[in-house]
């Protein structure tokens, strides 16, 4: 089986796929502190494998995507400790399925890699992307399967923490899906934050995608991943796709054109 590791800046992602399955099997969650040691990641990786009864012998790939290089290094370490198979790390040089065109290619962070690879195998081209995650992102990728570029905005959750950080008197607030039938007026201060985060995003989202398909000569696919999707996704106007494992999925696909590269 392939152990698939989505580094991001809140929490670090794994993904175990058996040969031959397009979803994961087994999904888990770690934080992502790069105060911790690579002894202490590996005693995290090893009880969760023990937890769930899977066994080190039965992993026979790894591959890690990470936004965060300095715990990049520290998973390495703690899966050379765990005596796993050596590790493909998703960077400048790797194959993927489509080409970059922006400034420099190398800027590009592994997740929206992952996310791009994983969504031009299931669902062609052009394509719209986003991942609302710590940050929410909205990347473009054109006919000729050219990743053209993104926007890159505060995530849901992150804009919810500095709004209560930066006023004396707005209360913290729990957010709860839309259903996309609710007023976006809110009637009370937690309400009024409540529905300008949600309904904020539905429409900036609506916008952007508005934007980049008068970028485009077909109408494309829009496919939506992360957290905190779920959460607005209901209150856009346009048709989204939504996956929550288009990351893991992309690790296993970049994982695959490899291995293929390399025979």
């Amino acid at each position: 089986m392939l152990l698939c590791i989505d580094i991001g800046n809140s929490n670090i992602t794994l993904g175990l796929f058996r040969e031959g399955e397009e979803r994961p099997f087994y999904r888990g969650k770690l934080s992502a502190k790069i105060a911790r040691s690579a002894d202490e990641y590996a005693v995290a990786l090893s009880g969760l494998m023990s937890l769930y009864n899977i066994k080190t012998d039965e992993i026979t790939g790894c591959v890690i995507g990470s936004v965060v290089p300095a715990l990049t290094g520290l998973l390495q370490s703690a899966l050379e400790m765990l005596a796993l198979p050596p590790v493909l790390t998703v960077g400048p040089g790797v194959k993927t399925g489509f080409g970059i065109r922006i400034d420099d290619p190398a800027e590009l962070g592994a997740d929206l890699v992952a996310n791009t690879a994983a969504a031009v195998a299931a669902h062609g081209t052009p394509l719209i992307l986003i991942d609302a995650g710590t940050a929410t992102t909205v990347s473009l990728v054109d006919e000729q399967k050219y990743y053209r570029g993104t926007c890159i905005l505060p995530g849901l959750r992150a804009s919810a923490e500095l709004l209560k950080e930066s006023t004396a008197l707005l209360p913290s607030v729990s957010l709860a899906p839309l259903t996309g039938e609710e007023s976006a007026i809110g009637n009370n201060s937690a309400e009024s934050i409540e529905k300008g985060l949600l309904w904020g995003n539905a429409i900036l989202v609506d916008g952007f995608i508005e934007k980049y398909r008068a970028m485009l000569s077909e109408a494309p696919t829009v496919v939506a991943t992360g957290g905190s999707a779920p959460l607005f996704l209901a209150g856009c106007k346009s048709k989204i796709v939504y996956d929550p494992d288009l990351t893991l999925k992309g690790l296993r696909r970049i994982w695959q054109l490899s291995k293929k590269r390399r025979k």
